[in-house]
C-alpha cells in the first residue's frame, strides 16, 4: 500500500511500468471509483444488497473492467490464496469486502500468533470451552457430546468441510486443494 508504505514508491512504480502505465492508471481510477462508493456507505450494505443471482468475483472484475494483468498478476493470485478457490467460484460480495477492509483498515497478526484469536473468543465466553470432544450432534440451540445434549444461545459450527457436512445439511463441493509453506527468520520480524 503506497500510502502507508511510502519508502516502496519506486517498487510500485516500477511495477506499474512492468504492467503498463496507461491501464494501470486505468486500474487505479476504476478501483478508486470504488472506493469513493465507501465513503458514502457502511462495510456491510454489500451483503444487504443481494437480490437476483448471485455474482461472482470473476464476473464483478469483469463487470468492473480491470486489466487483465491486474486480475492475473495481482487480484487472482491473492485472492484465490485467501479463499482458496478460483474466482469463478467466490462470491463477489465477500471480495467486496475484504478489498474494502484491505484498503481502509489494517492488516495485522495478533503479536502472539494466530492461536490467540481463539483463546481471546473463549476468555470471554461464560462457559469454558470443551477441547479434543466429538460433537455427534447439532441444533440450532445445542450440541450433542458423549451422548449428553448442552443447550446454548446459538451454535457456530467451525469446521472442516467433511465434518461440517456430516452435523449439518450443506451440499456437496467439489474439492479444493492447497499447499501452506511456513518460513521462519532469526531475529525479530522486520515488519512493525
Amino acid at each position: 500500500h503506497p500510502l502507508k508504505c511510502p519508502g516502496l514508491l519506486l517498487q510500485t512504480f516500477r511495477t506499474v511500468l512492468d504492467w503498463g502505465l496507461l491501464s494501470s492508471c486505468m486500474d487505479v481510477a476504476r478501483l478508486l471509483g470504488l472506493a469513493v462508493g465507501w465513503l458514502f456507505t457502511g462495510p456491510y450494505v454489500a451483503f444487504e444488497r443481494r437480490a437476483g443471482e448471485p455474482e461472482t468475483t470473476e464476473l464483478f472484475l469483469q463487470r468492473l473492467r480491470l486489466s487483465p494483468t491486474v486480475v492475473q498478476k495481482f487480484l487472482r493470485p491473492f485472492f484465490e490464496a485467501i479463499y482458496v478457490t478460483p474466482l469463478t467460484e467466490q462470491s463477489s460480495v465477500l471480495f467486496r469486502f475484504v478489498l474494502r477492509m484491505l484498503g481502509v483498515g489494517g492488516a495485522a497478526l495478533p503479536a502472539e500468533g494466530m492461536r490467540a484469536v481463539p483463546e481471546q473468543l473463549a476468555a470471554k465466553l461464560r462457559r469454558p470451552v470443551r477441547l479434543s470432544s466429538r460433537v455427534h450432534e447439532v441444533r440450532p440451540d445445542g450440541i450433542q457430546v458423549d451422548g449428553l445434549w448442552a443447550d446454548y444461545d446459538a451454535v457456530v459450527v467451525a469446521a472442516d468441510y467433511p465434518s461440517a457436512r456430516s452435523l449439518v445439511d450443506l451440499d456437496h463441493l467439489a474439492n479444493t486443494r492447497s499447499a501452506t509453506w511456513y518460513f521462519a527468520i532469526d531475529g525479530p520480524s522486520p515488519i512493525r
